[in-house]
């Protein structure tokens, strides 16, 4: 961003930019971008480009930026202890409620057993662990078009499921916390609800 803002400036921009998707509008909504709609309509491998990636790069139907590279966002199990609190890491991703069953589970094998990690007060956990959980549900934080957005949490049922998922692994003690404690403590207090 810092070299990419000033060689448009000074017109000077390269051919091909990898920046980090999320500050794509950035530069798409100040007309920096090229247009790559019609091109990407001739590739023949277009419906398995990530969706959402591509989202983040399109303003009024058009595109303007291709994934590069997708990050993963998964659930790590180790199975050992999964074996030896009856956890089934199949039906522990069922539902929100089976996520809580099995971290409950995993807790009581001792003091010092998590079953669940959060870095807490860190935007990056939201997008790469809270996310995630929603978009799988088909759902999203946001609604409208970009420049008519606003919040999509209040009556959105899997969002606030989610929070709530969230709020009871701290309120449960199965939820190991990094130093910074601002988001989780929020949950935990009910004042981050949506």
């Amino acid at each position: 961003m810092t070299k990419l803002a000033p060689a448009i400036r000074g017109r000077g921009v390269p051919d091909l930019v990898d920046i980090d998707d999320i500050n794509s509008m950035l530069f798409i909504y100040r007309d920096a971008f090229t247009d790559l709609t019609e091109p990407l309509r001739a590739l023949d491998f277009r419906d398995r480009l990530s969706p959402g990636h591509l989202r983040l790069a399109t303003k009024s139907d058009r595109v303007y930026g291709v994934p590069y590279l997708a990050d993963n966002s998964m659930f790590w199990f180790n199975t050992e202890l999964c074996d030896k609190a009856g956890v089934d890491p199949d039906q522990a991703i069922k539902s929100f409620d089976d996520l809580l069953d099995a971290a409950r589970k995993l807790r009581k094998l001792g003091d010092d057993i998590y079953a669940w990690s959060f870095p807490a007060n860190s935007p990056g956990a939201l997008g790469f662990v809270v996310q995630p959980m929603i978009w799988a549900a088909d759902t999203d934080l946001i609604k409208g078009e970009i420049g008519q957005q606003s919040g999509d949490i209040v009556g959105n049922d899997v969002v606030q499921r989610m929070l709530e998922l969230h709020r009871q692994l701290w309120v449960c003690v199965v939820l190991y916390v990094g130093l910074q404690r601002f988001y989780v403590t929020g949950l935990a207090s009910g004042a981050v609800k949506g």
